[in-house]
């Protein structure tokens, strides 16, 4: 995991964006890292329903520019897709962590964007229902 940004999202609340990188241990990045491997391995699927962007949305660019990124570029960047997210007519998120990664195998050449939107009660559940988590 090279870099992340974690915000909390809940349905009729004020965003509150994050104003630095994620400080993760290792269980955190194991964490990440497991739903960036499933997230994966369904859009590789082959009967997989993929979307693709509207023709001249900024997203892409963003997206790549996330990869380029230093520190105080990553997180406005993240923080302005965190924004988007919330302020979107068509998706009201439930409460939950917004998480935006960048990850691979060479810190020079990160490979994977990941945005995450992982739901708060599911999420504690699966976790605090492993044994020695």
């Amino acid at each position: 995991m090279l870099r992340a940004t974690l915000t909390f999202v809940r349905r009729g609340e004020d965003l509150v964006a994050a104003t630095s990188l994620a400080v993760l241990d290792s269980p955190d990045e194991d964490f990440l890292a497991r739903h960036v491997a499933r997230l994966r391995e369904v859009t590789a699927a082959e009967d997989a329903l993929l979307s693709r962007f509207q023709h001249g949305s900024a997203i892409p660019k963003l997206l790549d520019d996330l990869r380029g990124a230093d520190e105080k570029q990553f997180v406005d960047i993240s923080a302005g897709l965190a924004t988007r997210l919330h302020d979107s007519k068509s998706t009201k998120p439930g409460p939950g962590v917004l998480a935006i990664i960048i990850s691979g195998a060479d810190d020079k050449d990160p490979d994977v964007t990941s945005i995450l939107k992982l739901d708060a009660i599911p999420e504690l559940v699966d976790t605090l229902s492993k044994p020695g988590r």
